[in-house]
């Protein structure tokens, strides 16, 4: 008995909200989710924090082909992504499909349902046939956490405070404040050593064009102790592979998208031992890969953008070198505003660390 809802059903929205896309027919349909593309980004996120509690699993799908399976999905809710198993001893079959809905409350509907409910007309079969497929809870074995990584040392703002009381000339205090809050030479060797290794990951892949810049407050002579490193990412096109070297002279060159990029170096940065806690930001302006240094504790931040921030580090670098009174100024101006929640990272109605340096810059440029 075929206990399909009778009531026709709207035409289901063919999306894949892994790789932001609307498929525009079915035919595309079975090609994207089946293809090296799609594979290759499912791979590169975190299946749990996207999927449980909002996906199934299907089995026992017999000849049942993907088309069908979306069709009928879709009558419960609005498929956002699919993972495909193939079927190794039969060609042509699928063996599971993982079906990813936009919200729990549909997976409760369908698992609600007996199992034996589930029946399918085969396509093209006469008599007509029915396949009852078996629908499951996406579920995920629990995994030992990795160890955190160490604590990046700061300093704090009563120890700046108890050896600035000491001092009673406002010179020597100001020479004291850099002095506790610079970064020495070690420190800033560490965060190129990490660029360094970066790089070395990269260009040993596909990516052998990558080149890595680091940027910010680390670089530029106003970094504190603990402060985040962040880092430029120029992964260039991938490394085309073919047994015919000069069929490569007519393939255009590929132009991945920010969000592909994080994806790829999400990928690559896994195997990577010192990485951890491995986040992507996708939906903000400027998407960005996070992660921490497991052996010092420094949180870094990876974009794709564009290189202009390379060359605003560079600049401010260059005004804190040209006059010696300009970096203590601009230590003492970051050091209060970051003390008393008006600059720094957090996002809401902070400041940022680079608009704030800029505006001691433009104060300074002014002659009268």
């Amino acid at each position: 008995m075929n206990n399909q809802p009778t009531t026709t059903a709207p035409t289901p929205l063919l999306r894949c909200d892994l790789c932001s896309l609307t498929l525009s027919d079915s035919n595309t349909l079975e090609s994207h989710f089946m293809g090296k593309n799609h594979q290759t980004a499912v791979q590169s996120v975190d299946r749990r924090a996207r999927q449980e509690g909002k996906a199934v699993c299907l089995k026992r799908l017999g000849e049942l082909k993907l088309p069908e399976l979306h069709s009928y999905m879709s009558t419960f809710g609005t498929v956002v992504n699919m993972e495909v198993k193939k079927h190794k001893e039969i060609p042509g079959r699928l063996h599971q499909v993982i079906m990813e809905f936009e919200n729990e409350e549909v997976v409760c509907v369908i698992l609600s349902k007996d199992i034996r409910e589930h029946q399918m007309n085969v396509p093209g079969s006469d008599p007509p046939r029915f396949q009852a497929i078996q629908i499951y809870e996406r579920k995920f074995k629990d995994r030992a956490r990795s160890p955190s990584p160490l604590m990046c040392n700061g300093v704090s703002h009563d120890q700046v405070r108890h050896r600035l009381a000491l001092l009673g000339d406002c010179e020597e205090q100001l020479e004291e404040l850099v002095n506790l809050t610079h970064l020495n030479k070690e420190d800033v060797q560490q965060r190129l050593d990490i660029c360094k290794n970066i790089e070395e990951t990269f260009c040993g892949s596909q990516y052998n064009g990558c080149t890595v810049y680091p940027f910010g407050s680390s670089i530029n002579g106003l970094g504190f102790p603990g402060c985040d490193l962040d880092i430029y990412l120029e992964l260039g096109p991938p490394m085309e592979i073919s047994s015919n070297p000069a069929s490569l002279l007519n393939i255009p060159p590929v132009t991945l998208t920010e969000q592909q990029m994080v994806r790829a170096a999400l990928k690559l940065l896994k195997e990577i031992p010192q990485c951890a806690r491995l986040d992507t930001i996708l939906s903000a302006r400027v998407p960005i890969l996070k992660f921490v240094h497991r052996p010092s504790g420094i949180h870094c931040d990876v974009s794709f953008k564009n290189r202009a921030s390379v060359r605003n580090t560079e600049f401010i670098r260059f005004c804190t070198e040209t006059d010696t009174r300009v970096r203590p100024l601009m230590v003492a101006v970051r050091y209060l505003a970051r003390h008393y929640g008006l600059a720094g990272g957090g996002g809401g109605l902070k400041m940022s660390n680079y608009a704030l340096t800029m505006m001691v810059i433009v104060y300074l440029q002014q002659l009268e």
